[in-house]
């Protein structure tokens, strides 16, 4: 009888936490997409991210901190800070017959984390997005890109 209960705990042990080291309970997900798999040098790369979580002030570092990590193919890592963006659209109302033009900001879906990065070596690029607040941390998979010359 006390044998079985033991065997039934460790069932619902490795259920509950798995067999396994590799799943990290509680971490932030993270995706990410490059805008472009090629860029010139010294030209802009644009990523899109998203994470799992929302936060009430994602414009604050202590809050959330999520960057770009880049590591170039002379080996050098570089560490740039993604920023949370919101698209808006404009409204203009009013100005007929010399009366004054209001104008408006409306947000138009979520809110989006990016990230811009400009290289400034050719060659393939192994990049990934890490984010860290006060309870976790989590780490994209980590992508490529290409850096070509440019007429810049």
């Amino acid at each position: 009888m006390q044998r079985e209960a033991i065997i039934r705990l460790a069932i619902v042990v490795v259920a509950v936490f798995g067999a396994g080291t590799a799943a990290c309970v509680g971490a932030i997900a993270v995706t990410v997409e490059p805008l472009a798999t090629q860029v010139g040098r010294y030209e802009k790369i644009e990523f899109r991210i998203q994470l799992e979580r929302s936060y009430d002030d994602p414009y604050d570092p202590a809050v959330v901190d999520v960057r770009l990590v880049v590591q170039t193919p002379g080996g050098g890592e570089l560490a740039i800070p993604a920023f949370f963006a919101q698209e808006y659209e404009v409204r203009r109302s009013g100005g007929g017959r010399g009366g004054k033009v209001e104008t408006s900001f409306y947000p138009v879906g979520m809110g989006v984390w990016k990230a811009r990065f400009a290289p400034v070596e050719p060659g393939e690029h192994r990049a990934t997005i890490q984010a860290q607040d006060r309870q976790d941390k989590g780490q994209s998979r980590p992508m490529t890109f290409t850096c070509v010359e440019s007429s810049r």
